[in-house]
């Protein structure tokens, strides 16, 4: 089946966005686009995600990123910056309870689960926006080190920029 090409400018700049999430250029064509409209807020908050997709990150970045976000719409902000995922490191020991854990959900959810690999981040919650993965810590990073980090000091939970693919997760993907 063919498929229909964009309908309008706006619309080219969304496909360019989604046919290279990591490419920096779409977004900032687009941010200057939106700015040769008037668009200030949607242009700052383009720029403010391309700038958050580099480390290290900045959290006055994050916070103005959040304060921009709060009048925009979300589905419009998932288009255009959900490349973000919220991550748990630690040792082995975090890796197999958290697998073992991954796997029971797997099979309520009739979903099979891959490995993860000691020594790389466990990804807990990927596809969001970088102000739904602050959110995200808000909610969940304190109640889940503090259950975590008696078995395991080194423990930590992030947000970082995702990579090419969307790894399976602990909770339900920014979609569901």
């Amino acid at each position: 089946m063919r498929t229909i090409p964009p309908t309008t400018d706006e619309h080219a700049l969304l496909a360019a966005i989604a046919a290279a999430p990591l490419d920096d250029a779409p977004r900032l064509v687009y941010a200057d686009w939106l700015q040769e409209r008037g668009d200030e807020t949607r242009a700052d908050y383009l720029r403010m995600i391309v700038t958050l997709m580099h480390p290290p990150e900045d959290p006055a970045i994050v916070e103005h990123c959040v304060a921009l976000a709060d009048g925009l719409d979300a589905g419009w902000r998932q288009a255009v910056g959900g490349r973000f995922e919220v991550v748990l490191s630690g040792t082995g020991g975090v890796h197999l309870t958290t697998f073992l854990l991954r796997m029971v959900v797997g099979l309520f959810a009739g979903e099979l689960v891959g490995p993860w690999h000691t020594g790389e981040p466990i990804p807990l919650k990927s596809g969001l926006t970088r102000e739904d993965a602050a959110a995200f810590l808000g909610q969940f990073r304190d109640p889940l080190l503090r259950l975590i980090r008696p078995q395991d000091p080194s423990a930590d939970i992030f947000a970082r920029r995702m990579g090419a693919a969307v790894p399976p997760t602990l909770f339900a993907p920014a979609d569901e």
